[in-house]
């Protein structure tokens, strides 16, 4: 399969990929930039996909960049390819369809990944993970089936943020957390307690 190369290749198409192709035009107006993205979208905010769920926000104004951000910044940008290898010895990345990159400095900003617990029936329908667009899309969906029950495992940040997306949509919703408290990495038991109450007024 074909083969092509690039100064600066960058995989991942959020804000941090975004604000790395951002930099190094600053710097360098004329080396070539290649991001890839396993995703169908420009990039976005996965912080707003909560206010996309609850209407609060259209779809476009999820958008990170304006949509001739990569043209006029002399980008190619690769949507929907999956990045399956990378050779960090001779500077390539192999893709899905057998083609393959060429780089000269490569930046990974994929973010993280879900950790999904292991548990029978977590592979059926209605259940969902909540860090990206399609993500949105199928919950979206799912309640327009009539669906207004739901139980979020987790009390981290992305567990609170869908939370909050689902009491306003009108949902029933019951968290589930392995510690004694929410937000345990980020505050501390007093400030815990507070968003506990708040989640509690607002019938969780």
């Amino acid at each position: 399969m074909s083969q092509t190369s690039t100064n600066y290749l960058i995989i991942g198409n959020s804000a941090g990929g975004i604000s790395a192709a951002e930099a190094i035009r600053k710097t360098d107006s004329v080396g070539t930039i290649t991001i890839v993205s396993d995703e169908p979208y420009a990039a976005y905010s996965r912080i707003l996909i909560s206010k996309y769920l609850t209407g609060e926000r259209k779809l476009e104004q999820t958008l990170l960049c304006p949509a001739d951000f990569y043209d006029k910044n002399n980008i190619t940008i690769l949507l929907s390819t999956e990045v399956t290898k990378l050779d960090f010895d001779k500077h390539i990345a192999l893709l899905a369809d057998g083609s393959s990159i060429a780089w000269d400095k490569l930046l990974l900003a994929v973010g993280g990944t879900p950790i999904t617990p292991k548990l029978e029936g977590s592979d059926k329908s209605g259940v969902f993970t909540f860090t990206k667009l399609d993500d949105t899309l199928a919950i979206k969906k799912y309640l327009e089936g009539g669906n207004k029950k739901a139980v979020v495992i987790g009390g981290g940040l992305i567990g609170l943020s869908v939370t909050e997306a689902l009491v306003k949509c009108g949902v029933e919703v019951s968290i589930v957390e392995m510690q004694d408290r929410l937000l345990t990495a980020m505050v501390d038991e007093y400030t815990s307690e507070v968003v506990r109450k708040k989640l509690a007024d607002a019938g969780v």
